[in-house]
């Protein structure tokens, strides 16, 4: 049986976006039985959205870290090295 809310053609560009009432009607329309199939791809989408707002957080992480590369070239007087732990543990204590 097929419901008349199933889209049977692709989605196109010129289409006008999907209200979220349209989403729960559709929602209230499934059995029971598939809401943990609906919960995982929500998830799954989630998931693909968080990757995406990475990538620019990666990039802007990539970018401090090379304008902090830039000023220790600039500045070499102001890396401080350390050639174990436990002097590092010992600059920490003072």
């Amino acid at each position: 049986m097929m419901n008349s809310q199933i889209r049977t053609t692709p989605i196109s560009e010129s289409e006008p976006p999907t209200r979220p009432e349209d989403i729960m009607n559709a929602l209230r329309s499934l059995p029971s039985r598939r809401w943990s199939q609906v919960m995982t791809f929500v998830e799954f989408l989630m998931y693909q959205e968080m990757l995406e707002n990475d990538e620019s957080e990666d990039e802007m992480a990539w970018g401090l870290r090379e304008a902090e590369h830039a000023y220790r070239q600039r500045h070499p007087e102001d890396v401080m090295t350390f050639d174990s732990a436990e002097a590092f543990a010992d600059f920490l204590e003072g």
